[in-house]
Order: structure tokens, then C-alpha cells, then sequence
């Protein structure tokens, strides 16, 4: 993101500006629009699969995105040498309906990074998900995973978030700055709050497997992972906890500071509390079956969101 610093006294609604510095200004917030892009998820998975057809191992939520910005999608994965594997990466609905994808291909047993970017259709809250598959039954392999929303342009006119361009506006160098200008200049900062919250914590469950295996069977609540909240805000603002379950009659708590949300039932459920969480707030999550049979926690993932 390229920002300049501006003495606040050159940008005074009603006044007289410097134009060099109000350009500058205007940049700025354009550069936000791009350049911003918190991540959604990130976490360790190790996902393993040795199947020739697209098998999903993994989902996240992806709130907001008005514009629908494309998704930036990352994964430190592995293939088997002399073989080729295929890692897909879908944008889908809440009924599974795709609504944008890509992949990215590995003929190799060493680890490395693939990019995957997808532009989405459709509106409201949507789902990341991720799919292995491998020529020859032969393994493919992600150990860690990250995702952010993350335009390629800065778009022309009106979006659907409320935001416009301004870098373009022709003012002048030494008139007064209109109010609305400024209101503007704002609104399109709020409007980039809204539509990237920022992931705070994640996990999802480790296909096959390993530690942590977010996997419990049992009617008695088993802690699964714990975790420290890594930023706090001085004030109350407005977060969301969103979990996925499967298995045999499942249930889960997530729990920070004095905050807890329990769900049942297989499949996703979010909550969206106003909270004072300070740094450092420890935080749980527990999982059980409770007809005693085996229940994932399949994802969990907290974000702060524009109120």
C-alpha cells in the first residue's frame, strides 16, 4: 500500500488546501481499496488424500465481500514426484452451490506455495473450499493454508459496498474542499472496514488425522485447542464465531473471556456478538458427540467485523 502521511492542517473542509497534499490524500484512500486485505484464515491443516477425484477436505467462511473482490488463496502443499496432484479451490453458497474456482497442480514430493485467486459471484455470507486429488491414487499433502480478499484494480463508479473511486477527482489547487468531498474521502474507508473483516483465529479439522485432530468421540466435552485473543480494542465492537460440525450428533463451545458460544448439529453456524475481548483473553474450544458417538469440530473461526 503506497501511503503519504499528510499535515492534517492542509485538509480542512470549508478551507483552502494544499492540492498537492489532497492528492495525495486521494491516493490513499484508493490504495486502501486495493491493498487491504486481512486474512480471513490462516492455519496449519495437513490434509492428505490418495483419490483421482476432487475429494474436499476443507471449508472456511468468507463474510461480506459486497464487491465481490477476488479471494487470494494459499497453500503450502505437495504432491507425489512423477505424478501430477490437483488442489482446487472453490468459492461456493451455503447450499454447496459454486459460485467461483481455480486449481493449481503439483508433480512433486516437495513442499512448496501455490496462489490460487477466485473472483466470486453471488452475495452474502459464502464458504472457501478447498479439494485434493492425484493421478495413480499417489498422495497429495497441504501442510498450512492462508486466505484474504484481495482485489487485482481499483474499480470504476459506484461499487456495491458504497465505495468510488476519487483519485481521479479534479479540485482545485488552492480552493476550498467541499464537505462532501470529505464525507466521501470517509465513507470510503468505512465501506473497505466492511466488506474485509479481518480473521483473529481459525482452525480446521486435520483430514486423516494428526494434531491437532479436532475429532472427539464421546457425550463428554473434550478441549480440542486453546488459543490467546491477539489484539484488543479499547471499546466494545462487533465480532463473528462461526463453526462447522460433523459427525455423529455434534456440539461444540468456543470460549473467550467471557464470551461462549455453543452449537449443535452438523454443518455451519455463526454468531455475532458485541464484545470487549482484551489482548491476551485466553480462549477454548471444546467438542462432543452428545449420543456418544464420534463428532468433528470441522472449522472454527473468529473475525472482527465493521459494526
Amino acid at each position: 500500500m503506497v501511503y503519504a502521511p499528510n499535515d492534517p492542517s492542509t485538509i480542512i473542509a470549508g478551507l483552502n488546501g494544499d492540492s498537492s497534499a489532497f492528492a495525495a490524500l486521494l491516493a490513499n484512500v484508493d490504495d486502501a481499496y486495493v491493498n487491504h486485505g486481512p486474512t480471513l484464515v490462516c492455519c496449519s491443516v495437513s490434509f492428505e488424500v490418495s483419490a483421482t477425484s476432487a475429494t474436499p477436505v476443507g471449508e472456511f467462511v468468507i463474510p461480506a465481500n459486497d464487491d465481490n473482490n477476488r479471494v487470494r488463496f494459499w497453500a503450502y502443499w505437495r504432491g507425489t514426484t512423477g505424478y501430477t496432484a490437483t488442489l482446487t479451490f472453490e468459492v461456493v453458497d451455503g447450499a454447496g452451490t459454486v459460485l467461483g474456482s481455480g486449481t493449481a497442480t503439483s508433480t512433486s514430493s516437495s513442499y512448496a506455495f501455490s496462489v490460487i485467486n477466485v473472483t466470486p459471484t453471488g452475495s452474502g455470507v459464502r464458504y472457501g473450499r478447498i479439494s485434493l486429488h492425484a493421478s495413480a491414487v499417489q498422495l497429495a499433502r497441504i501442510e498450512h493454508i492462508v486466505a484474504s480478499v484481495y482485489p487485482s484494480s481499483t474499480p470504476a463508479g459506484l461499487t456495491t459496498s458504497g465505495w468510488a473511486q476519487v483519485s481521479g477527482w479534479d479540485l482545485s489547487p488552492t480552493g476550498p474542499i467541499p464537505s462532501e468531498v470529505v464525507a466521501r474521502l470517509s465513507n470510503n474507508t468505512r465501506a473497505v472496514a466492511r466488506i474485509r473483516p479481518c480473521g483473529l483465529v481459525s482452525g480446521l479439522h486435520r483430514y486423516g488425522g494428526g494434531v491437532p485432530n479436532y475429532e472427539v468421540t464421546g457425550n463428554v466435552y473434550t478441549l480440542v485447542d486453546r488459543f490467546y485473543w491477539p489484539g484488543g480494542d479499547l471499546d466494545r465492537r462487533k465480532y463473528r464465531a462461526s463453526i462447522r460440525l460433523g459427525g455423529t450428533d455434534p456440539q461444540a463451545r468456543l470460549v473467550v473471556g467471557p464470551y461462549s458460544f455453543e452449537c449443535s448439529a452438523a454443518g455451519w453456524q455463526h454468531d455475532l456478538p458485541t464484545l470487549y475481548l482484551p489482548q491476551g483473553s485466553p480462549g477454548f474450544v471444546y467438542c462432543r458427540s452428545t449420543s456418544g458417538g464420534t463428532a468433528q469440530l470441522r472449522t472454527y473461526q473468529m473475525l472482527r467485523e465493521a459494526a
